[in-house]
């Protein structure tokens, strides 16, 4: 994936990025898709007809879940040893993804993340 976004033009930073919410999206998916069975991912990286832009699809036939229908809402001025434990992965996917996309077809999960190479004014 990191020499698919570099050779789209993406830099070192923001191929870092990418793998980051990746990674996020996949090892969620191996804790909690299959709930202690074995299961299937399968990652798919594109460039799509827009220059700098990437397009990374995760499917999945696990249980039903569609991250962006539960984003938590996290106060950060709590001290972080008193904040409830988990969903900020759900948050750092939002702010670091510029599209995010999930839709249930057939038995299987499909999220969708679009990366632009240079990060939009404002985000």
């Amino acid at each position: 994936m990191a020499q698919f976004a570099k050779a789209h033009g993406f830099s070192e930073d923001r191929t870092l990025s990418v793998e980051l919410v990746v990674e996020e999206v996949f090892v969620n998916v191996c804790m909690y898709a299959y709930e202690n069975e074995n299961g299937h991912v399968e990652i798919t990286c594109k460039s799509e007809n827009t220059p700098g832009r990437l397009t990374i699809e995760l499917l999945d036939s696990g249980k039903p879940f569609n991250p962006l229908s539960s984003v938590p809402a996290h106060d950060q001025n709590v001290d972080i040893n008193k904040r409830r434990i988990g969903g900020l992965g759900i948050l750092m996917i939002i702010q670091i993804t510029d599209e995010v996309s999930y839709e249930r077809i057939g038995g299987s999960n499909r999220l969708t993340l679009k990366f632009d190479r240079f990060r939009r004014s404002g985000q």
